[in-house]
């Protein structure tokens, strides 16, 4: 009788031994869980500044090309109210003008490859983070079972 409560008090050691160590798995594996969602965050955050760093280029580029064509438009008023001379001097804008926007269009699209490749590294991310979240609940379902 005295073997039989000791081989329950031993078993019940061992219980809570296991249930110290689930526990302690568990901790763990919330701290990881937290970790993960600060680098999420992190991750978001610094997308969200280059997403707005890009657009505020864009914008840029588009208030540039509109002070340009309202200067060339300027420049072609005064042109056209002067004789032959004139007329090189519109020439001449009209050529700066082509190369600025075709210069401009090509920024422009350079910036929106590079959002395009930000927003799928964004995508990407928070599907790792909802893969991790998912394992993570897994592990902690197949753990209490």
């Amino acid at each position: 009788e005295e073997a039989r409560a000791l081989e329950e008090h031993l078993d019940s050691l061992d219980d809570f031994a296991e249930e110290e160590d689930l526990e302690d798995q568990v901790l763990i594996t919330r701290q990881k869980s937290m970790q993960f969602s600060k680098d999420l965050a992190i991750a978001r955050r610094h997308s969200l500044m280059q997403k707005e760093t890009m657009h505020g280029a864009l914008e840029e580029t588009r208030r540039m090309m509109t002070d340009h064509l309202d200067q060339t438009r300027h420049i072609m008023d005064k042109t056209q109210q002067a004789n032959n001379s004139s007329l090189a001097l519109l020439a001449t804008a009209l050529s700066e003008a082509r190369m600025h926007a075709d210069s401009s269009v090509v920024t422009t699209q350079g910036l929106e490859r590079e959002r395009a490749a930000l927003e799928e590294d964004v995508r990407e991310t928070e599907a790792a983070a909802a893969a991790e979240k998912e394992r993570i609940g897994r592990d902690r379902a197949a753990r209490v079972e």
